[in-house]
């Protein structure tokens, strides 16, 4: 069945990475409030993992394709909406920063272009078709191609889902000149 994971634990020989709760529903009970960044516009929205939860997920990839590709995603998350723009929207300012549950359902197959989970997720927010993270890609390679590695190859099965905590957050370009996933934006 499902499992709910924020801390990896070793799992029995030729079995996958399997994990079990740090807090009783695997979400974080408090987190300090960051401060408000002033952002100059959107680069995109997304279900960006917990540490506990990418620490999780990159054991589950290693688990299940053996070898990383050479490209490793940075911030693990599930995109939600891309495009640059100016603002979040009401909604996206009603979630931004709330922890939500993400399911590893499937694993992309083999292809050299990018290793991605399908998944699953509570936020209301909807976004990309297949719902996934990108784990890796191939030298070259830029983690969007993760969507027609899943449709084109299909999904492989894991062992059984694993559920890990996620936040909803937006990655933009700051006042202060840098591009960083902020949990809190100045309206």
């Amino acid at each position: 069945g499902k499992r709910l994971a924020t801390e990896a634990v070793a799992a029995p020989a030729g079995q996958a990475a399997v994990a079990e709760p740090v807090h009783p529903e695997g979400i974080p009970e408090s987190v300090p409030r960051e401060p408000p960044e002033e952002i100059r516009n959107v680069i995109y929205t997304g279900l960006f993992l917990t540490e506990q939860a990418a620490t999780v997920t990159l054991k589950l990839a290693e688990a299940e394709w053996g070898a990383l590709l050479p490209n490793r995603v940075k911030d693990l998350h599930c995109t939600l909406k891309f495009g640059v723009r100016p603002k979040l929207t009401a909604d996206e300012l009603r979630h931004l920063g709330k922890f939500f549950y993400l399911s590893l359902a499937g694993r992309s197959k083999p292809d050299p272009r990018a290793q991605a989970f399908q998944v699953t997720h509570t936020c209301p927010l909807k976004g990309a078709d297949p719902a996934h993270v990108t784990v890796a890609t191939g030298a070259g390679v830029k983690p969007v191609v993760s969507s027609a590695v899943l449709q084109e190859g299909g999904m492989a099965s894991l062992r059984a889902p694993v559920v890990v905590a996620c936040r909803f957050g937006v990655f933009a370009n700051t006042t202060g000149g840098t591009s960083k996933v902020c949990y809190s934006v100045q309206t």
